[in-house]
């Protein structure tokens, strides 16, 4: 084998296993975020609506007011237009109403309606009994290190999207 040649085999089986790698680890993230994520029969909503309903709720609880459709944006890192969408998705069913503000009425406030508080609840919930179910699977030395890992891998992609966690 000419000299050089090795090098360039060993390379390529690297580059074959590194692909193989990260083809597989796209698949499993695939995978779980399936399970994660709350279902069930007649569950109505999307991924993204339910995230959004949760953010929402929590804005709430933690401010002690609603939140507008530029925060849900900025906080979620959903573009504006995705967010409108969405909101008119949730509003259309129910789940959500806009509140003008009577100090400056181009802008208006997210509220949960009561419908909406209750399926925030229901949804929420199962994310509760499903991360309960990981913890319980992995124990409590894996469980910390698995979130040792996430921690360290959402700073990474927030640090290469240029977003301050």
């Amino acid at each position: 084998m000419p000299e050089g040649m090795e090098n360039l085999k060993t390379e390529k089986t690297v580059k074959t296993e590194k692909d193989e790698r990260l083809t597989a680890m796209i698949h499993l993230i695939h995978r779980f975020l399936h399970y994660y994520r709350p279902s069930c029969p007649g569950f109505p909503l999307k991924p993204p609506e339910i995230g959004v309903m949760i953010h929402v709720g929590h804005f709430k609880r933690k401010h002690g007011k609603w939140p507008s459709p530029s925060v849900i944006s900025q906080e979620m890192l959903i573009s504006r237009p995705a967010v409108t969408a969405i909101l008119n998705s949730l509003e259309k069913q129910g789940y959500v109403r806009r509140v003008i503000s009577p100090a400056d009425r181009r802008r208006f406030t997210v509220e949960l309606t009561p419908l909406g508080q209750q399926m925030t609840r229901d949804a929420f919930g199962q994310f509760c009994r499903t991360t309960a179910t990981v913890m319980e699977v992995l124990g409590e030395e894996d469980s910390r290190k698995f979130q040792e890992l996430l921690e360290k891998v959402t700073a990474a992609m927030e640090h290469e999207k240029g977003v301050k966690g």
